[in-house]
């Protein structure tokens, strides 16, 4: 560092950060000493995430990062409820299991209706009746999850969702894999749609501009991929 003034750097460049902490580093120069710097004031703030280790749970503060510690379950009803707009939830790769058995609220994670900029990482899903379920949600992006075994379907988007964006998922062994009703800019990118014993992939009425993108669907008993009228 050199010259006089508030300086930023990245911290990284000298701590190992990982995802579930955000830190900010910045120093006050008074002068400089030969090509370095005398520092008056150093600050250092940290996003300490909060844990998951149990369900059910409620996200439901905004802009804050949520962690899941350990594998959940096997629970009945619904494990994660989203209620809060712009968090982020690492699941670090483990997996939230239901009960195996079909209910009205039974999700590994729901959205509530018209919670936006929400992002997911990382997270395993089987045995709930719908693995994740958006309704009029806006700005999500689901990455890397797996939902398996659902007795409903594995994702599902509905009622003027928008701007969701999918990517390396996994929806295999459920009843339905996705199915997107009256929703629209929805990409599912890189994902795999395998071996549903209903429809795999269900573009539904009312449903507009959305793109599937790199991505696999087969063995589906009930079909690859459905459009309803009035889709475009």
């Amino acid at each position: 560092l050199n010259g006089t003034g508030v300086q930023t750097i990245e911290l990284s460049d000298y701590i190992p950060i990982t995802n579930n902490v955000r830190f900010r580093f910045e120093c006050l120069l008074l002068q400089d000493k030969g090509g370095g710097c005398a520092v008056d004031e150093i600050s250092l703030a940290a996003q300490i995430p909060t844990t998951i280790t149990s369900c059910p749970f409620e996200l439901n503060t905004s802009n804050e990062i949520y962690s899941v510690q350990n594998d959940i379950g096997p629970i009945a009803g619904t494990c994660l409820t989203i209620s809060a707009d712009n968090v982020t939830l690492n699941g670090d790769g483990h997996v939230i299991t239901g009960d195996f058995i079909s209910g009205a609220d039974d999700f590994g994670v729901k959205f509530v209706e018209g919670v936006k900029g929400t992002l997911f990482n990382n997270l395993n899903v089987a045995g709930c009746s719908v693995g994740f379920g958006l309704v009029n949600n806006s700005g999500i992006g689901l990455n890397n999850l797996d939902a398996v075994s659902s007795s409903d379907s594995g994702l599902k988007i509905k009622k003027d969702s928008k701007f969701v964006s999918v990517e390396d998922g996994n929806f295999s062994m459920n009843v339905a894999g996705v199915l997107i009703e009256a929703s629209s800019n929805v990409t599912i990118n890189d994902s795999l749609i395998f071996g549903n014993s209903g429809v795999g992939l269900k573009f539904g009425e009312n449903s507009s501009s959305n793109r599937f993108v790199n991505s696999i669907v087969s063995k589906n008993v009930g079909g690859g991929i459905l459009f309803e009228k009035a889709h475009s």
